[in-house]
């Protein structure tokens, strides 16, 4: 069932956005762009439904598998900025120094978790912040216990509706589905989540003041993992200045900045900054800050005051990266400011070359000759149709048979095979693939569905 609700509305959403892209007066932007958010929030309706109905029949599994926590939490809340910098909020993520990074369990459903919390808040928040604290609370050989904490400064839960804020289906007033949306299972899920992880939820709030989620879960240390240190050592005995006016997103910098052997000075604005020559500054630039023209004078005193200046900017001021790279900026990072963004920018300023850039365009093609699989006709056109920006040569197949028959005549750089097919199913026409002499190496992505825990080891 869930294949069957997902797929035929991903196809929407796929081709609204592909069709954004194009050439469009501002009526069919302004359509479009209503098409794309409530065929989101469909999404969001059907997920949460389908996530319910597999927690009430005790049919949802965890998966078990290594992964980063600081990569996975960054993931998350970069995506969710751009709903909150939309509304003027400042989001920060501020992970203690001894959560360890290595850890073995299901990114995904906490990912979700934190996504649930979070846009809550954004929702519910129209001033102020949204502040996402991670810190350790027990830890031993084999396994860690981590509390995560969601703060906004939003309008708050009366107290005779805090009661029934897990309940199914009810939301802390009739009102908010008509204003907001939502199906009022976001936070039922969320509790069943965190209880499969062998944790609890809980919250405080008060009207007009804001709320605090917090949760806490247990999860396994990877013991395969390898300590990264990140090689900051080429920064020892250099200045960074950081002018930050948030006093919640310059905490969290500057205890990242405490990590390394940078000499830092801090202020909260340009004026009050101490008039001297650093080798770095790295400012933020306010996320209700909608014209950067207004910051055209204090940017151009601070190239000359810096051999790098680097700029921490809102979602909604990232279309200004490259011409501001060109007006001397040495890299532009996206807020909120995390460790796995950086410090590898700041260590990339002590090389001659450039600082890492946000992001890296190219014209050209890949020189390779892709294979995509799918049995639903929308899915395959789209696909086709993002393949086409990327790679020189596209061939699409409508089955697994097919696919094989292709396979035996063509020489494939890659193939993106979807598992669930009728007749021949992915796995098998993959197994098919790989026996054919030229294709023995050949890589196959494949793309699930759902989350088939077995045929994932298939696979």
């Amino acid at each position: 069932m869930s294949h069957e609700l997902r797929t035929p509305l991903n196809g929407v959403i796929g081709f609204t956005r592909l069709t954004l892209k194009t050439d469009l007066n501002t009526t069919q932007r302004d359509h479009l762009t209503t098409i794309e958010r409530s065929a989101n929030n469909l999404l969001a309706i059907i997920n949460d439904v389908l996530d319910f109905s597999k927690l009430e029949a005790g049919k949802l599994i965890l998966e078990s598998i290594p992964f980063l926590l600081r990569n996975s939490l960054d993931e998350v809340v970069t995506l969710l900025a751009h709903s909150a910098h939309d509304k003027g909020l400042e989001l920060t993520l501020n992970i203690k120094n001894d959560v360890p990074d290595n850890i073995i369990g299901d990114p995904l459903r906490l990912q979700q978790i934190i996504t649930n919390l979070v846009g809550n808040a954004i929702k519910f928040t129209e001033h102020g912040n949204i502040d996402v604290l991670v810190e350790q609370r027990a830890i031993s050989n084999s396994r860690v216990q981590i509390e995560i904490q969601i703060h906004d400064t939003g309008i708050g839960i009366p107290e005779r509706d805090q009661s029934r804020l897990f309940q199914a289906f009810r939301q802390a007033d009739a009102s908010i589905s008509r204003r907001h949306g939502g199906t009022g299972l976001g936070l039922v899920i969320t509790q069943r989540l965190v209880k499969e992880m062998g944790g609890d939820i809980s919250f405080h709030s008060q009207p007009n003041r804001g709320s605090t989620f917090w949760f806490h879960i247990s999860l396994d240390l990877n013991p395969n993992a390898i300590p990264d240190s990140p090689l900051t050592d080429c920064l020892r005995g250099k200045t960074l200045a950081y002018v930050e006016a948030n006093a919640a997103a310059a905490q969290c910098t500057m205890e990242l900045l405490a990590n390394t052997p940078l000499e830092v000075v801090y202020s909260p604005t340009f004026s009050a900054l101490p008039e001297a020559h650093y080798d770095i500054l790295l400012a933020g630039i306010p996320v209700s800050m909608r014209d950067l023209n207004q910051q055209k004078d204090k940017l151009t005193k601070a190239c000359s005051m810096a051999d790098n200046l680097l700029l921490a900017l809102p979602c909604h001021a990232q279309i200004n990266a490259e011409a501001l790279k060109r007006e001397g900026v040495a890299a532009c990072l996206l807020k909120p400011l995390t460790s796995t963004r950086l410090l590898p920018t700041l260590t990339a300023s002590c090389r001659t070359q450039p600082a890492v850039m946000l992001t890296h365009t190219d014209s050209s093609k890949l020189p390779m000759t892709v294979m995509a699989v799918d049995d639903n006709p929308a899915n395959l056109k789209l696909i086709g149709v993002l393949l086409e920006d990327l790679v020189q040569n596209v061939t699409l197949c409508e089955s697994g048979q097919r696919s094989v028959e292709l396979a035996r005549q063509m020489q494939l750089d890659l193939v993106l095979m979807d598992i669930q097919m009728p007749d021949m199913d992915g796995i098998r026409a993959c197994e098919l693939i790989r026996h054919l002499p030229h294709h023995q190496q050949t890589p196959v992505i494949g793309s699930r569905p759902t989350r088939w825990r077995g045929k994932k080891r298939s696979c």
